[in-house]
């Protein structure tokens, strides 16, 4: 009884701070962008890379702790030939520590960054792709949830027994909705 009542208390508590346990990219909405250095041009990059991610959708928060994952890397600014080149080096872990996604940036060969700003150019590569990586695990975990809710599931004859069976063509470009109830 005393361990249900403290399981009870620690769900509660857990619902009352907001808290949730951040499983995979699909799970994070609050980011935290830690300081990818102390100079004056890698403080730009991290104001920068917040607007930019705040632009792509996601909250940006002051702190760590209220945050769902914490984003931070580092950042190199190198002038070759009077044009900036800035790489980036990224990574976003849950409170857990674990890696939810991470990323190199760095100019490809093909674009040189005529503006001159080629920190911004990369704060928004990074905000883009953790944008779209993002979005493509939501459709990821939409798809996974929908198959297990769903009891009934569909059976491709191409890759089936059935299929090895009644080789005729036509049927083995057809799908059977198949019930698991009995």
């Amino acid at each position: 009884m005393a361990v249900q009542l403290i399981c009870l208390l620690a769900l509660t508590l857990e619902a009352v701070a907001g808290i949730q346990k951040v499983d995979s990219l699909a799970d994070v909405h609050r980011i935290y962008v830690s300081a990818v250095g102390h100079d004056d041009e890698t403080v730009r990059f991290r104001n920068l890379l917040e607007q930019d991610l705040a632009q792509e959708g996601f909250t940006i928060v002051e702190d760590a702790s209220s945050a769902d994952a914490v984003l931070s890397g580092v950042l190199s600014v190198r002038v070759l030939g009077g044009h900036s080149k800035a790489y980036a080096s990224m990574s976003l872990k849950a409170a857990d520590g674990s890696e939810l996604w991470s990323g190199n940036f760095k100019e490809p060969f093909w674009r040189i960054t005529f503006s001159g700003d080629a920190v911004k150019v990369r704060a928004r590569d990074i905000a883009k792709k953790l944008h779209k990586d993002s979005e493509h695990a939501v459709a990821r975990q939409r798809r996974v949830g929908s198959r297990k809710s769903n009891p009934t599931h569909s059976i491709g004859l191409r890759n089936s027994f059935v299929s090895r069976i009644f080789p005729i063509r036509s049927l083995c470009n057809q799908s059977f909705r198949v019930s698991d109830s009995r």
